[in-house]
């Protein structure tokens, strides 16, 4: 996963995957510097290969930040 953000010095973002019932698979690092299409790391070594076929929601958590992006690559 990649995202863009445009983050302070102060700020972060994170990103949760969450189930269909909202409980939590994976939670990522935190973002703490301006990005473009910068690479979201999974704490405990997730991957995303995991969750593949499955219904997942995101949430993200902005600190002084501006989130303008994210997408999935292959």
């Amino acid at each position: 996963m990649c995202l863009s953000a445009d983050v302070a010095t102060s700020g972060h973002v994170k990103v949760t995957i969450l189930d269909k019932e909202d409980k939590e698979l994976a939670e990522s690092e935190l973002i703490a510097k301006t990005v473009t299409d910068g690479i979201v790391r999974w704490k405990d070594g997730f991957s995303l290969d995991a969750l593949q076929g499955k219904e997942i929601r995101l949430r993200f958590e902005l600190r002084d930040s501006k989130l303008y992006s994210f997408s999935f690559q292959e």
